[in-house]
């Protein structure tokens, strides 16, 4: 996939934001705030937290979903509330990619129902793949590209390109409608360099499949989905 702009991004979609030694990644809250955003959806683990928008940026709503973060997922225990403008969720543990898949598709379906123009920012591929295999990170990303389609959302997701293979990074790049880099410009792997790294990940494409043809996902669709992928 040849790699775009983020001034050429239109929504809804889904956008890997590849980043080098060199690269700054652009705020997604700047994002939200040129695509017309109403609500931004920034899911954290600890050390990879972006800058929060400030009043002029911030979208009408907020939701900030905190994975890893064992204090915070004590009081978040009944789930976000959404009776404000900043609602909040916690994850405990950040290999918990059910927990994880669930509280974005709270998120997803609340919004999604009231008609939001939604961003998601997910902070990073890095942080998830230093808790789950390769395999089940891209099981669990493509099932949430599926769910953010559902609802006609631009979801960035970032990776710090750091010497990884190749073929792992194209074969995640796959899954995404456009790929923005920044200080960096990564070889492209063969189609048949990705198609070697998902027989070697046991046919994970059909699961990623089905995921996208949800029309409807609820929390138990997503559930299941993330289920099979551990």
């Amino acid at each position: 996939m040849k790699p775009t702009t983020h001034e050429r991004i239109e929504p809804p979609g889904t956008v890997l934001a590849l980043h080098g030694p060199g690269g700054e990644p652009e705020p997604c809250h700047s994002l939200s705030s040129r695509h017309g955003a109403t609500a931004e959806l920034q899911v954290t683990f600890p050390g990879e937290s972006p800058d929060g928008p400030s009043a002029s940026e911030a979208p009408a709503k907020l939701g900030l979903i905190s994975i890893g973060d064992v204090l915070r997922s004590t009081s978040a225990a009944d789930g976000p509330d959404f009776s404000g403008p900043i609602a909040v969720d916690a994850i405990e543990d950040p290999a918990d990619l059910t927990a994880i898949g669930l509280s974005v598709s709270r998120f997803c379906e609340r919004w999604g129902a009231t008609g939001e123009r939604i961003v998601v920012c997910f902070h990073s591929l890095n942080a998830l793949l230093r808790h789950v295999r390769p395999d089940q990170a891209f099981r669990f990303v493509h099932t949430l590209a599926g769910r953010f389609d559902n609802v006609n959302a631009l979801a960035y997701v970032h990776w710090n390109v750091r010497g990884e293979d190749d073929r792992l990074v194209s074969t995640f790049t796959s899954i995404f409608d456009d790929v923005v880099c920044s200080g960096l410009s990564p070889s492209e792997a063969t189609d048949e360099d990705v198609a070697e790294v998902l027989a070697a990940w046991e046919e994970p494409t059909t699961t990623a499949v089905d995921a996208r043809r949800i029309t409807e996902a609820t929390d138990e669709d997503v559930a299941r989905v993330v289920d099979d992928s551990v």
